[in-house]
């Protein structure tokens, strides 16, 4: 599992390093098609020494990405694109800074510098999302879940985690002793119920277990955390 998701991770560092190039040539090619038509016209064309196009400018991204734990971690979608916003920020300030400090800032345009941090946010953004929705198409890299409670409040719970991309969970089933949402029925298993959940935990290995179960009574509720919460890795409660 761990080599699986190293790899899938070095997927993530070329498809940003691809993105980050295709950031720059776009960006080249936006630039001198809006300065073209002025009156700098002659000294249009933009040109960007090979080592800050090929290596600098990529690996300061790339680093400042790492950083942003965006090649390990899972979060929604919308933190992802906050990660990424972030990164780009302080990967534009950091090569800025790069070029001042090795006297190279008269002949690297600053535009250039600052438009390709918006392209690279949109592009690595985009690259990321089409992938996690091929992953997810494919089963790849999803955590199998297993949720105790299929009422109202799961049924959100399932809405949240199918349209996120950045979650990458696959709901193994449900346990609930009377099942409210028969929606939810029809599309993942009823493995059992609230009294079956170590013999369900057992027999599929889940290690992430989510309760969503806001109608049950503290003292169950209680008793439920306290069995289940050494068998697993991880635990959520999600509230009403």
């Amino acid at each position: 599992m761990k080599k699986s998701y190293n790899f899938l991770s070095l997927i993530f560092f070329v498809a940003d390093y691809l993105a980050i190039v295709g950031a720059e040539y776009c960006t080249m090619a936006l630039r001198d098609f809006l300065v073209g038509g002025s009156k700098y016209a002659a000294s249009a064309v933009l040109y960007v020494d090979w080592i800050q196009f090929w290596v600098l400018i990529p690996l300061v991204y790339i680093i400042v990405l790492q950083i942003k734990n965006l090649y390990s971690r899972r979060a929604q979608y919308w933190q992802i694109l906050q990660s990424i916003a972030h990164a780009c920020v302080y990967a534009t300030l950091t090569i800025i800074l790069i070029l001042y400090a090795a006297k190279m800032s008269e002949t690297t345009s600053r535009p250039f510098i600052l438009l390709l941090g918006v392209l690279v946010f949109i592009l690595v953004s985009l690259v990321r999302y089409i992938l996690k929705k091929i992953f997810e198409n494919m089963g790849i890299m999803q955590i199998p879940v297993l949720i105790i409670g299929a009422g109202k409040v799961a049924q959100r719970l399932v809405d949240a985690i199918s349209y996120d991309a950045g979650m990458g969970c696959k709901i193994i089933g449900f346990l609930e002793d009377k099942p409210e949402e028969k929606k939810l029925l029809q599309k993942y298993p009823l493995l059992g119920g609230f009294d079956d959940a170590e013999k369900v935990i057992a027999k599929t290995g889940v290690d992430y277990v989510i309760i969503c179960a806001p109608k049950m009574f503290s003292e169950k509720l209680n008793g439920l955390v306290y069995r289940i919460q050494p068998l697993v890795r991880h635990l959520s409660i999600i509230p009403n």
